[in-house]
């Protein structure tokens, strides 16, 4: 179907539009056409043109929106924005300028050529501000609008940027391996000569979820490497250090390789130039290395000392603290663990129970491997409490937070003269009160508006022992009662506290759906305590044998009742019958439940079982990697917060932009002359998310955090 148009003659390049508009382009300048020959012309760069063309044509219907928009290179939004002003206020609502000062405030005339001439002599950012009396930022904001210009050195690094189709090739020719190229390194390291080998970057374009090293700050701030190496000091004397394996365990978390397993799947040329260093560790390295931390035995003191420095940067968080029980299930079938119940799958599984704390923010503090037999309410006598006065002392007043399975008011008024609070739900039955005793409670905690329906009452539980009590009314008028020593704060404020336990569930379910948090990295097992107590096996089999013989006289019983309902010979002899057998099971029954009753409810372990068999898994191990993924955690929830103001209404919005920007492709750039390592990250999926990551970039480069092993500052950027 051809077009048929009311034009006359047209150039020979020019396109036809719509039945009244062609146009045609030439020498940088738009041209329009009707029936009656050219009717509007303006230049590519002249944005005011651009305005008028789409506000008139369109508003003259000589042409569609989108057609128009595609031609011009605008987007359709940007036509209709400017049709409707040019309806409403004419042209002059299409040449309105922006209020405040026009151009460069700074940065002109003579400064700006003396800006420049500094850059061209090769001066750092912060050489050239300096001399000038600026900002380093002024500096940085006209580099990024085009009126300053780097060196050529910058523009050579750029040329010299390795593509990824030749970085392939490389590394797949490699002598010695895929990506083996530091043979030097490797052979010193393969004799023991070198503690680990020191990052060595190389200009290298589009690198596979080369964002992760946006990361790279956090992680430092967290204490990984510091703590570390405090507690590990080093490994064994080799390529891959203590520094590398660690950088290495959390760029995976980040980046969802949930198992060592998996680093097959990932290019080792890529993942090395996000280390400094020819190609990243294979599986049995890694395995390697992991067994050797495992040996030392250091995992507990690993931890302790990233929750102190944690709690030395954000003493505030200890205000409050969340305490919740975890099941790690076993899945194998090689050992015998204990059986516990495994909430979100609703049944009794082998695997091993951890009592998590965690602040208000659901960031996570520590976390006890308990016992089998071990319950929350022993757990918070015997290790959470102590292990919070060991560090903080004994003067630092707390408030614990937790489910029934903790309620205990003995232990509440003995916490209370220790100086902790608690806040919990009540157990047990209790009466509903009033509808008369609620009311509508609003407020804002934490930047968020709140709103319950509450009451409240003094109860005295003992003599001399007074609890808080707070109920609230739901829409179904279900009554749900809070209990708490707390008498100092508000009605809201402690509903809202028992209320956010959420936080900590989610964070949870987060970690074992995103960092595959019930994973064991290995499962080496260790002994187990010979005597922990289990239920007695034989009084079971008793109990079961008990309960058969009780049920067979039940039946017996409705036997005879239906038999004496019609008073025949025949019956009388089948109820006879059924008495002495009666007779007969109630004598087993009374010996069987004389033996349960002489019976041990509880044996130790070892009367029961193979002592060789009592094992448990290795807790360091899992210790160990509990560690790392907390720590990667709370690198993402750092980085969520620079980001937060962006995302006000989800935060699973904010998680979901912080795991793109993780695979996201960056150019890795050494600059050995200015001391920087630029990073330079590709796009995101829309206008706001690169608009989030411009600004990200910028707060993460105000800190001037090096690279670990070399003097090079990260310099992130974005294209």
């Amino acid at each position: 179907m051809v077009l048929q148009t009311r034009l006359s003659l047209l150039p020979h390049n020019a396109k036809v539009l719509s039945s009244d508009l062609a146009v045609s382009f030439n020498k940088g300048e738009y041209t329009f056409y009707n029936s009656g020959g050219p009717v509007f012309t303006f230049n590519a760069k002249d944005r005011l043109g651009k305005r008028t063309a789409g506000a008139m044509l369109t508003s003259m219907n000589m042409v569609k929106v989108e057609t128009l928009a595609e031609v011009i290179g605008v987007h359709r939004s940007t036509i209709f924005r400017n049709k409707a002003l040019y309806k409403s206020e004419g042209l002059e609502g299409l040449i309105k300028k922006k209020p405040g000062p026009k151009g460069a405030v700074k940065l002109k005339d003579d400064v700006l050529r003396q800006a420049q001439l500094l850059l061209d002599k090769n001066r750092s950012n912060v050489l050239t501000a300096k001399e000038l009396d600026l900002s380093e930022g002024t500096i940085r904001k006209g580099i990024r609008k085009g009126i300053l210009t780097r060196p050529d050195k910058t523009r050579q690094n750029n040329e010299k940027l390795k593509s990824v189709k030749a970085r392939s090739k490389e590394d797949k020719d490699s002598v010695g391996g895929v990506g083996v190229k530091r043979h030097l390194d490797r052979f010193s390291g393969f004799q023991g000569k070198i503690k680990e080998a020191a990052p060595e970057f190389v200009p290298s374009e589009a690198v596979s979820c080369g964002g992760v090293l946006l990361a790279l700050p956090f992680i430092l701030h967290a204490g990984l490497l510091t703590v570390g190496k405090r507690i590990y000091g080093g490994l064994n004397n080799g390529f891959f250090g203590l520094g590398s394996i660690l950088l290495t365990l959390v760029f995976m978390v980040l980046r969802r390789i949930k198992t060592p397993e998996q680093m097959t799947e990932v290019s080792p040329g890529e993942f090395g130039s996000l280390l400094g260093l020819d190609r990243g560790p294979e599986v049995k390295t890694i395995r390697r290395k992991l067994q050797e931390i495992r040996t030392r035995k250091l995992a507990p003191l690993f931890n302790g000392a990233l929750t102190e420095r944690w709690l030395e940067e954000d003493g505030d968080c200890l205000g409050y603290l969340y305490v919740d029980g975890h099941v790690r299930p076993y899945n194998g079938k090689k050992h015998s663990l204990p059986k516990m119940y495994v909430p979100n799958r609703h049944l009794c599984m082998p695997g091993t129970k951890e009592y998590w704390v965690n602040g208000l923010s659901s960031d996570p503090l520590f976390f006890i491997t308990a016992e089998a037999t071990e319950g929350l309410l022993k757990t918070l006598k015997e290790e959470v409490i102590p292990r919070l006065r060991e560090i903080l002392g004994p003067d630092r007043r707390l408030t614990l937070i937790f489910d029934r399975e903790g309620w205990s008011p003995q232990s509440f008024r003995k916490w209370v003269q220790e100086g902790i609070d608690i806040i919990t739900y009540r157990k047990g039955n209790y009466e509903d009160w009033s509808n008369n005793c609620f009311q509508p409670v609003e407020g804002i905690i934490d930047g968020q508006k709140v709103s319950y329906i509450l009451g409240e009452r003094s109860i005295e539980w003992e003599s001399g022992f007074w609890l808080r009590e707070v109920r609230r009314l739901r829409k179904d008028s279900w009554q749900t009662s809070v209990i708490t020593t707390r008498q100092d704060i508000s009605l809201l404020d402690i509903a809202d506290r028992m209320f956010s336990r959420w936080t900590q569930e989610n964070y949870l379910k987060y970690m074992e759906r995103e960092f595959n948090f019930n994973h064991a990295v290995t499962y080496d097992v260790e002994p187990a305590d010979p005597n922990r107590l289990v239920p007695n096996p034989k009084r079971k089999e008793n109990i079961k044998i008990r309960t058969k013989i009780n049920q067979e006289i039940e039946r017996c019983l409705k036997q005879i009742g239906a038999l004496t309902v019609e008073n025949t010979t025949e019956n009388q002899e089948q109820i006879a019958s059924i008495q002495e057998r009666m007779i007969r099971l109630k004598k087993e029954y009374d010996g069987i439940d004389k033996k349960v009753k002489s019976q041990a409810e509880k044996v130790p372990l070892k009367t029961v079982r193979d002592p060789a068999k009592i094992v448990q898994l290795n807790r360091d191990s899992i210790s160990f990697m509990n560690g790392i993924k907390m720590v990667s955690y709370r690198v993402e929830t750092a980085m969520i917060n620079l980001v937060r103001p962006f995302f006000p209404r989800c935060q699973d919005e904010a998680r979901k932009f912080m795991k793109a920007v993780f695979q996201l492709q960056a150019d890795i750039i050494p600059d050995e002359q200015a001391s920087k390592l630029i990073v330079r990250l590709y796009g995101m999926s829309n206008p706001r998310q690169n608009k989030i990551l411009h600004r990200l970039c910028n707060l993460v480069n105000e800190e001037k955090i090096c690279y670990p092993g070399t003097k090079l500052v990260m310099d992130f950027q974005t294209l």
